[in-house]
Order: C-alpha cells, then sequence, then structure tokens
C-alpha cells in the first residue's frame, strides 16, 4: 500500500493501476463488495475532511474485522480483506503519530476503495 502515501504517484495512475488489476476475484458477492465499500469510505470521508476524534481507533478496527469477517465467509476475497487491512493500519499509525499527510491518504484510499467497487459492478 506503498503507493497510497507515494507522492510521486498520482491520483489517475493509481485508479488505472486499480482497474488493470484482478478484479474477478474481488467479490464473489457484489453485495458483499459494496457493504465494505460503504463501510471504509464513510469513515475514510471523515479522515480525509479531518473530522475525527479518538473513535476512529475503534472504527478502524471494527472495518478490519468485518473485512476478515466476511472473507472467512467467502463473501469477499483475502485479498481485498488484506488491503482493508493494511490500509486501516496505515491510516491507524499516521493518526497515532499525527501525521498530516492522513488527509491526503485517506482520499487516496478512498480512490482504490471506489476503484474496486467500479471493477466489481461492471463484471
Amino acid at each position: 500500500m506503498q503507493y497510497l502515501s507515494d507522492s510521486g504517484v498520482n491520483e489517475v495512475n493509481l485508479v488505472e493501476y486499480i482497474l488493470r488489476g484482478r478484479l474477478n476475484s474481488i467479490a464473489s458477492s457484489p453485495s458483499a463488495a459494496r457493504r465494505i465499500h460503504e463501510a471504509a469510505t464513510s469513515i475514510l470521508d471523515r479522515i480525509a475532511q479531518g473530522r475525527h476524534g479518538s473513535e476512529i481507533f475503534a472504527e478502524l478496527a471494527g472495518l478490519e474485522v468485518f473485512a476478515r469477517y466476511q472473507a472467512e465467509r467467502g463473501q469477499i476475497s483475502r485479498c481485498l480483506a488484506d488491503i482493508v487491512a493494511d490500509v486501516v493500519r496505515m491510516l491507524a499509525e499516521l493518526i497515532r503519530s499525527g501525521d498530516p499527510s492522513v488527509r491526503r491518504v485517506a482520499r487516496r484510499a478512498r480512490l482504490v476503495f471506489d476503484s474496486l467497487i467500479v471493477g466489481v459492478r461492471s463484471r
């Protein structure tokens, strides 16, 4: 997930990278992918806008648990659950350390999830 914080990777290239990926195996259920997308983007939008408090850590942890649970049920791929976990950990660390790039990283993570859901819906 290094590309989320790499300022040398522009957003257009990031979306193209995601859309060229192996999207057919990301979710067995489009509705499960949509639920992950909705949960993730709700949190990401608040982080990107700087509207979050200490409760965000519990919400991020809950998102990771939700993604792992969906993967165990076979509703989404382990790959997607790993992407969620990587994003959660990266954002939690940035917030914890007070890194000012957290808002930019959250916006880029939103692009990743939007790109993934477009791929799932276009199958």
